[in-house]
């Protein structure tokens, strides 16, 4: 298992064009199974 951090979500959900890069790791590594996002983490988001 894999815990998810803050920046994965704000990566996920940005919209900049320099962060495209970035963008598509983020939502690949959301999509993995085994990846598990904290409460404290959803918070923060």
């Amino acid at each position: 298992m894999r815990l998810g951090d803050t920046n994965v979500l704000l990566y996920a959900s940005g919209e900049l064009a320099d962060d495209a890069e970035k963008r598509e790791r983020a939502l690949s590594l959301l999509a993995e199974p085994e990846l598990a996002v904290s409460v404290q983490v959803l918070q923060e988001f």
